[in-house]
């Protein structure tokens, strides 16, 4: 017994050990962390062929805690249509309302988020995937998702902070774009 006893300490001592030089090696990154900023953006290198239904993520960073985040968004109609929005896995997840909307005659989509709670804490990850069609008689072409000048309904791109005293915040936005093959 005192056999195994032995045994079970060499063996917690060992992972304690491997353990404590995996976190010196992670946290000697030789790499500066880059300060978070507040913006928008999506992800990289979406490439889809003429006919596909696909998503496309879109990610959503802050350096305060936000109780809202307000999207509108224009696409390139002619080829594409956006059929809904998903907040599966998304960073608002869990807050109180998660909503979105699409014009039935433009291509203009609506997304926001509220929280009562804490909201959405420093960091980065996916807000949304947005779901689209890429209709089968586009040609090769690069597609574009961006915000518009003139929002929609008076509904600027926006965070709120939690705070009662804060004002609304303007992210940076970065636009979007498809790769579309066409079929031959």
């Amino acid at each position: 017994m005192s056999q195994i006893r032995t045994l079970r300490r060499a063996v917690v001592t060992i992972v304690l050990a491997v353990g404590s030089l995996l976190l010196i090696q992670c946290s000697s990154s030789t790499e500066p962390e880059k300060p978070l900023t507040n913006r928008v953006y999506f992800a990289r290198d979406v490439q889809v062929t003429a006919g596909d239904r696909f998503a496309v993520p879109i990610y959503f960073e802050n350096n305060i805690n936000l109780g809202a985040i307000n999207i509108p968004l224009d696409y390139d109609t002619a080829f594409l249509r956006c059929d809904s929005v998903s907040f599966l896995g998304s960073r608002v997840g869990s807050f109180l309302i998660q909503t979105y909307g699409l014009h039935s005659t433009s291509p203009q989509i609506l997304i926001g988020a509220i929280d009562s709670a804490a909201g959405a804490e420093p960091g980065s990850g996916l807000l949304a995937n947005l779901h689209f069609w890429a209709y089968g008689f586009t040609p090769d072409t690069t597609l574009s998702i961006w915000t518009p000048e003139n929002p929609h309904a008076g509904l600027n791109l926006g965070f709120r902070d939690t705070s009662l005293t804060g004002g609304p915040i303007v992210p940076e936005f970065e636009a979007g774009e498809i790769s579309v093959k066409g079929q031959r």
